[in-house]
This record gives structure tokens, sequence and C-alpha cells, in this order.
């Protein structure tokens, strides 16, 4: 209703006018009932209860007796009220690492803290108050995790205390959401937000705190699209530009910022006991599966130690997890006739089927093509699946157990926006007895009633071709027991492995620094991180040779200036991505080197080389710090 009919008089003036116009009398009658209720009705709304049509209002509103306002209407789901119940105060270590930080913060207020809390010591609590504090002071707090599948549980807590000043950013949102969403931290609206590694992008206007969870973890890496980047690295980089604090939180933090904090570079700051008075320390059994396969004891890949202690926690009514490496049913099937393996016709990958979706796909390019019923070479139908993905680990489990209520968190059931949080929930809710998955099931996760985790090939992990391969085992074998004791019970943490004498299964229950001391001695005889910085190339074209021989001539002028810093040009794992052959090289800078000056030279070897040998097509990416 226009503002010049809010009275009386003026109003029976103008139903007296509209005598003639009983459609336009009928939106007046309807506007004139919402005033008197304090109510702004919508358009659609009033033209419904009165029977009218738009040209009706439209003659309303050129009579001056109605007006439009514009309203913005959020995309975003109205925020739910938090059921979580915070604790009446903090543990004693946690007041101690509070007060620790507090005063790092006073003393060097640009100085990183390395927040090294055991699984289940409270870290989330201690982001908190941290958040609290900077909030008070009207400043934004940006808190990165590393998975979508961390936000569920860690926004619950976060909600009790920030209530709608507190935001979500992550990938599932549509990009109409995430406009809503970036405008809202620009404008102020929200002051605390939580999100994975694209979240560093946001405007923040007053950003006085940067957390960033889980710090290990290497999803928070962006490797395979531009810009290629390090969420924590940038989130070190915000904090020294912005003269901020950053804190760095996890139970198995990175060699290198463990090393940053040896050196007092960083504050370290330990929770090493749980929040929980009473929780029982998780039991790792080892499992020889070298004696399972002899005796011919296994299931599958299930040994016969593990299928007793699932049945004896389904027996209980707790709760187990079980983790399984590679996604899919199999990773490849292979021909038992002729010994085909179907591979990508774009990678050098085979493909990996997917049962439930009747297919095979290629987990680098997506490409997919529909479940073979016979071979291509040589017509038999003699397929077998090789090795178990976490499909098929599923499926061994409901033969198994029939009555139990399983379900799998991998990337193939969690692509909905809200997914991987009623899988959560669920889960939580008692109502999944046991999950199946991948690593999304390692992290930051809180059951009360989960008493059993298991890793189904441990040796797969550690044999991975990379120099951090037991540096990642360590820390996910270690998540994996975090799970475990969260509410006083006990669990056990099942290692499935053919080399039960190796190292690192002897330090899953030692203090941190004992891996490091043994993980960074075979480092530093190789050179490798924290001792070095690690600046890789890589180099791709369509064609083989062209692609080895720029290789080659880019090898050779980084070492004219680099010298023996320089290591390569190799052939990566798969060498072919998208119909591209890519080759690697690799520059080591020494810790007592100047990263910049070793940078100057790399760019500018970079930039004089299409000139030596110039080719169409020829990609060369650079990332630093792999």
């Amino acid at each position: 209703l226009a503002p010049l009919l809010e009275n009386q008089a003026a109003l029976d003036e103008a139903f007296d006018s509209l005598k003639r116009a009983p459609r336009q009398e009928a939106i007046l009658m309807v506007l004139a009932e919402a005033w008197l209720r304090r109510k702004l009705p919508a358009e659609r709304a009033v033209l419904e209860e009165a029977q009218a049509s738009a040209a009706a209002l439209a003659a309303l509103v050129q009579k001056g007796f109605a007006e439009r306002i514009h309203l913005p209407v959020s995309r975003l789901r109205e925020v739910q009220h938090s059921r979580y119940q915070p604790p009446a105060g903090p543990t004693p270590a946690q007041a101690q690492a509070l007060q620790q930080i507090t005063e790092s913060w006073t003393a060097y207020p640009a100085r990183p803290v390395l927040l090294h809390g055991v699984t289940g010591s409270g870290k989330t609590y201690v982001y908190t108050e941290l958040a609290q504090q900077v909030v008070s002071q009207g400043k934004q707090v940006l808190l990165l995790l590393p998975e979508i599948a961390l936000t569920t549980q860690v926004v619950e807590r976060l909600r009790a205390a920030f209530g709608e000043l507190l935001g979500v950013y992550h990938s599932r949102f549509s990009e109409a959401e995430r406009v809503e969403i970036w405008q809202r931290v620009r404008d102020g609206g929200y002051r605390v937000v939580v999100g994975v590694r694209s979240a560093v992008w946001l405007p923040f206007d007053q950003l006085g705190l940067v957390i960033v969870d889980e710090e290990h973890d290497p999803s928070l890496r962006q490797q395979d699209t531009a810009p290629r980047f390090h969420a924590r690295d940038m989130a070190l980089y915000i904090g020294q530009q912005l003269q901020i604090p950053v804190v760095l939180g996890s139970a198995t933090p990175s060699l290198e910022s463990w090393s940053q904090a040896e050196q007092g570079r960083y504050t370290r700051v330990s929770l090493l006991h749980k929040a929980v008075a009473g929780s029982a320390p998780p039991r790792v059994e080892m499992v020889d599966m070298r004696r399972e396969v002899q005796h011919r004891l296994s299931h599958g890949r299930l040994s016969s130690r593990l299928m007793e202690a699932l049945a004896a926690t389904l027996a209980r009514g707790e709760q187990g997890i079980v983790f399984v490496h590679r996604k899919g049913y199999a990773p490849f099937l292979n021909c038992t006739t002729c010994g085909t393996v179907p591979m990508c016709p774009h990678c050098d990958v085979a493909l990996t089927h997917h049962k439930m979706l009747r297919q095979l796909r290629c987990h680098i390019c997506g490409y997919t093509q529909p479940e073979p019923h016979a071979c291509e070479a040589c017509g038999q139908p003699t397929f077998q699946e090789v090795d178990y993905g976490t499909e098929r680990v599923e499926e061994l489990l409901r033969e198994l157990y029939p009555k139990a209520r399983i379900a799998r968190m991998d990337a193939d059931t969690t692509r909905g926006k809200t997914a991987h949080a009623r899988l959560i929930q669920d889960f939580e809710a008692g109502e999944i007895d046991l999950l199946v998955g991948t690593q999304m099931v390692t992290k930051g996760l809180d059951f009360p009633n989960l008493t059993l985790t298991a890793v189904v090939n441990a040796d797969a992990i550690l044999a991975y071709p990379d120099f951090r391969a037991q540096e990642r085992a360590f820390q996910i074998f270690v998540q994996l027991m975090g799970r475990l004791g969260r509410a006083g019970k006990s669990g056990t943490f099942f290692v499935q492995t053919f080399r039960p004498d190796h190292p690192l299964f002897g330090l899953l229950q030692a203090p941190f620094a004992r891996f490091y001391d043994w993980e960074v001695a075979q480092r530093q005889s190789l050179g490798y991180p924290p001792f070095t910085r690690v600046v890789q190339l890589t180099l791709q074209h369509r064609d083989r040779p062209a692609v080895e021989q720029h290789a080659r001539l880019l090898t050779q002028q980084l070492q004219a200036q680099l010298g023996s810093y320089v290591r390569g040009p190799a052939v990566p794992v798969v060498e072919r991505v998208r119909n591209r052959y890519r080759r690697q090289i690799l520059v080591f800078i020494p810790r007592t080197a100047s990263p910049a000056a070793a940078k100057a030279r790399i760019l500018q070897v970079l930039k004089d080389h299409p000139a030596l040998l110039p080719l169409d097509g020829l990609r060369v990416t650079v990332e630093v710090d792999v």
C-alpha cells in the first residue's frame, strides 16, 4: 500500500475512485488488509488472492495507490539452530593452550602457532574460544578445513557460539549461492567463515585470524587446475601480509610445520590428552596377511581376525569404520584368457570398475565406458576383478553381516550438496553400523559409539611412489586410531598388512616427535623437504618425442643456472594424461639458499626457453613446495 493511503480518509477516497474498476478495488482491499496486519505481501500472492491480472496491478501502481518494493531473497537455507551442547568450560590442558596462544600473540602478533593436539583433545573448542576473542574485537575469522565432509560437525559446534554470524563456503554450493556468500563476507555479515581451500580467496574486509585445521592434509593443495596453491601456505602468506595471527592445528603435523616449530619460527602449543576424562587409548592389532593367505583364513580382503572383531562389535551394538584406499568396485579388470586390461584411451591408467554404475571409469580424466561383457581382444567373457575398492568391500561386508546397516562414504556416494552431512548424521545417530570409505572417513569426525576402525590394505599406502608415502601413511593410521575412544569407550584399530615388521607400525602409539626423528633422518640423507624446498616443472605435449626433447633442453638450461639442484627429466607415474605426454623436472632449493633468487632464475629460463626451441601446444606448469 502506498504511504499516502496510510490513513483512513485517504483510503476511503481511493476505494470510492475505484468503484468502476473491481479488479483494482480487490487488489487494494488485499493490500489494505496486509497493511493492517503489518505484513508485506508478495506480488504473486496479492494477484492470486484478488483474482486479478498484472495489468490491474500496474494500473493501481500508476495511480499511486500501490508501490512495488524490491527485496533481496536469500538463496541460502535458513540457519538451523545447533543441537550441540558446548562444554561448561575448558579442560586444564585447553585453558593452558589458550593462555600460551594468547601470550604468543601478545609477544609476536604475526608469528604462526602450531597447535599440536592429539585426536580428541578438543582443538575445535580452542578454535572457538580464539575466534570469539577476535570477533569481540570487531574482526573476522577464517577457519579452513581440507574436506567438505569435515564441515558438518565443525559447523554444528561453531553454530552454537556464533549463530547467524557463521558462514560456510565450499564447492558444493551453486554459483548463485557462492556469490551471495561472497557478498556477505565482503559486507561483514559473516564474522566467522568455515570453508575449504578456495575460501582463502573470499573478500574479507576485517580479517583478524586464520585457522587451518588438519594442516597436514594433502587435500589443502590444489594441483590439477590453476591457480595451483596450498591453502595452508596461502594462509601463512595472508597472515604475514596483514600482520595477523595464523593457527595451524593437527594431531599429525606436516614435517615442514614441525621443523619450523623446532627452529622457533612457529610457536608450538601442545594438547597431549583427550578432552573426555577416562578415555582409554586405542589398542593397535596387527594382522599378518601372509599367515591369513597361507592358511586360507581370509575372506576376500578381510582377515579372519577382523571378521571376528566386526561380528563382536555388531553384537555389542557398537559401530565400526573400514578404510579402503581406492574407490569403485575394483581398481581394474583383467582377462584371464589373454591378459588384456581395459585402459583409458586418453590416459595411461587402467579403468576402474564401478559395479553399481555398470561402467568402467578413468579417475584422472573422467572417461567412462559401459561395463564389458567380453574381452575386446579375444572375445572371451573371462574378466576378473583385481584388488578391492570401497564398493567391493561394502558388498563383501553385506554378505558377511546381512543384518547390519552398512553405508559407504566416497566420491560416488557423496555427490549431492548434503550427502556428506546426511551420512555423518545417520552414523552419529546410530542408524549406520558399519561405514566403509576412503580418506574422508579418517578426518576429524567424532562418533561416541565407534569402537573399531580398520585399514584393509596398509601396504598399498606405504608403497605409493612418493617420498611422502610414509608420512601420509602415518597420518592416515593415526587419524583412524583417533576416531576411537571419544566417549570413554575403549577401541581397537586393525592394520592388515603383509609387512607387520615395518618400522612405521611400531611408531603409531609413540609421541609424534619419535616419528619425526625417524622420518626426518631419511629425508636428510636424500635432500628432501623439510631440508629443501621443491619446485616441480611439468611439461605436456601431444607428441612424446617432442616433449622428451624439450624436457632435456629445459633441464640443461636450468642446470646451467642452478647446477646440481636440478634433477630430471623423469617420466611421472602416469606418463599420458588427457592425450598429453608428460615429463617432470625437480628443482631442490636448500633452506640455506634464497628461494626468491632461485625462483627468479627458473622464471628467466622459462621465459627464454620458447625462443630457443619453439613448439606450439607445449604446456609448462610450475608447482612450488610439492
